[in-house]
């Protein structure tokens, strides 16, 4: 039990320095695929390394007409080592 509530925790629960970010978790006991409310989602931000393939997948995905209000944006390096910046996709 306690190695399941770490776990649990650790997905579950996030540092306030992120709270900016107002991100909201869905948790499920099994796997598969779950409808949700379209609403729910405003954004999808593809990390550095995402692949072409996996953002043409996510794309698709998103073509119905329900999913028009999501944005799709890009993490990309800016400038410094450390550096990294959002940007809308394109």
């Amino acid at each position: 039990q306690m190695a399941f509530a770490l776990m649990r925790a650790s997905i579950t629960v996030k540092h306030k320095s992120w709270e900016y970010e107002e991100e909201c978790r869905i948790v499920v006991e099994r796997y598969g695929l779950y409808e949700f409310d379209p609403r729910w989602l405003k954004g999808i931000i593809f990390g550095l390394n995402s692949s072409f393939d996996d953002r043409k997948v996510v794309s698709s995905l998103i073509e119905n007409p329900k999913w028009a209000h999501v944005e799709l944006k890009e993490v990309k390096r800016g400038k410094g080592a450390l550096n990294l910046k959002i940007d809308p996709c394109g």
